[in-house]
């Protein structure tokens, strides 16, 4: 039997956001007691749920997978291979993808949290790559047991052993 409270941000942000709130009569009854005592908070603040994503213009498509693994470049270290190629255009922006096989963590939760950590490291260094080149990280068993601080820094050491950073 589950317990009866199972917290859910996007519920949360629909039921008691400002916008809701200030939609209907008695929602905005409320705002204006709020604002009158004062409140520093008028309603639920839920952080975005996309925080963690790199837009879709610097995400690698699908069909560019495939072709982009075919005819790659790689690098590697103790923790992550690094596949990079050349896009076809030079003035789309890099494109980024990130790889964590269940071998790596068996857990659906684990291997995204691992994913997340990769691509904030990797979305801080992007200005450092050549725009209209591809990269895709793939994650190796070892690491799971990294911190953001120890991801970032094989992230910088990868990126600095290929010829698209520029410096």
């Amino acid at each position: 039997m589950s317990k009866t409270y199972q917290p859910k941000k996007r519920k949360r942000a629909t039921t008691h956001g400002f916008l809701v709130r200030s939609g209907t009569h008695g929602g905005a009854r409320v705002l204006q007691a709020r604002r009158r005592k004062g409140r520093k908070k008028l309603s639920v603040q839920v952080f975005s749920l996309r925080a963690s994503m790199l837009p879709s213009s610097r995400r690698v498509s699908r069909t560019q997978f495939d072709t982009l693994l075919k005819r790659s470049q790689s690098v590697h270290s103790s923790h992550f291979s690094l596949r990079y190629a050349p896009l076809p255009e030079d003035v789309t922006p890099s494109r980024v993808s990130v790889v964590v096989s269940s071998q790596v963590c068996k857990k659906a939760h684990d291997r995204n949290l691992l994913k997340r950590r990769i691509r904030s490291a990797v979305e801080s260094q992007l200005k450092t790559v050549k725009n209209g080149s591809a990269l895709v990280f793939f994650a190796k068993k070892t690491a799971r047991d990294l911190d953001f601080k120890g991801i970032s820094e094989e992230v910088v050491l990868l990126l600095r052993n290929t010829p698209l950073v520029v410096l």
